[in-house]
């Protein structure tokens, strides 16, 4: 005995078959809930309260700290750029190691933000003529050979360090008065 199982035979039929109906009654209940959820009333006076306070909060905020520091064009050429953690390529906002060239003796500058290290805080044994950078006491390392010379500050919280093989730590706090 064979079975027909989609009812096409002669006796049994379900009768004329409607394939639009389905749709057109989900259009139906969707049109019906998004109407009985616009004629719910809603509680907006308790919404434009809260509003304006949280306005004044956020326009009495101190402006976030800019992490990365640049120099001007007229002064250098970005060369590189780089992420903090040493990726290249397209960039994530966050702290970024940019190297310039300056553009008065081709001479190399790496500008870096340090967001793990330390305050540069000025000890109470510091002399009145040290290392300032945009006011702020500067730290300078300088060797001779395969380190780099280098000059740390922290500014707004966030520490920096500007670094060259071949300038001296006066240079580079010279420099780093032009990072904007």
């Amino acid at each position: 005995m064979i079975l027909d199982l989609d009812g096409a035979g002669g006796r049994g039929g379900r009768g004329p078959r409607l394939p639009w109906v389905l749709p057109l009654a989900a259009a139906a209940v969707a049109l019906a809930l998004i109407a009985s959820v616009n004629a719910v009333p809603h509680e907006t006076a308790v919404q434009e309260t809260v509003a304006p306070a949280r306005m004044e909060t956020l326009a009495n905020l101190p402006p976030a700290p800019k992490v990365n520091l640049t120099l001007p064009a007229d002064v250098a050429v970005l060369t590189a750029r780089a992420q903090y953690t040493g990726e290249t390529g397209l960039l994530r906002p966050g702290a970024a190691v940019m190297t310039y060239r300056l553009r008065d003796s081709n001479d190399l500058v790496t500008v870096s933000p340090l967001p793990e290290a330390p305050p540069i805080n000025m000890p109470s044994a510091a002399a009145a003529g040290g290392l300032t950078v945009h006011g702020n006491y500067a730290q300078a390392q300088s060797a001779i050979g395969a380190v780099p010379n280098a000059v740390r500050w922290t500014e707004r919280g966030i520490t920096y360090q500007i670094s060259s093989r071949t300038l001296g730590p006066y240079s580079l706090a010279a420099i780093a008065e032009l990072l904007r």
